[in-house]
């Protein structure tokens, strides 16, 4: 049956079964972070990572890592995440959200100051 509505929703979208099964699970992973449970940011944090390891490359899997990891604290591990996605989707408002975030969190800017180092040759 699931397999079902992964291939009706891949109709519907255009998407392949696969990009379709990701897509729904990255949206389950993400309710479960944001559940406010303890247990249920758990299994969401490993829904997602388990999704990381198997599509490294898509930035959906990607951004909803870095949300996990800034939900634990871990802006180190996010921020770098979030800035290499968004000279992609500098329009995506759930990825500027969390970018916002990660920069507004405690270590956010010196993390910043630590991805973007100042250079001369970048300057006018």
């Amino acid at each position: 049956m699931l397999q079902a509505a992964l291939a009706a929703l891949g109709e519907c979208t255009g998407a392949t079964e696969e990009e379709a099964r990701t897509a729904v699970t990255v949206s389950l992973g993400r309710g479960l972070l944001a559940s406010g449970e303890e247990e249920g940011r758990r299994r969401g944090e490993q829904l997602i990572a388990a999704l990381l390891r198997r599509c490294p490359d898509d930035a959906d899997v990607r951004c909803a890592h870095g949300e996990a990891r800034l939900l634990r604290g871990c802006v180190e591990e996010a921020l770098p995440l979030f800035l290499g996605l968004i000279s992609a989707r500098f329009a995506d408002r759930g990825l500027r959200r969390l970018l916002a975030a990660a920069l507004a969190a405690p270590r956010g800017i010196e993390t910043l100051a630590t991805q973007l180092p100042p250079s001369r040759a970048a300057a006018p």
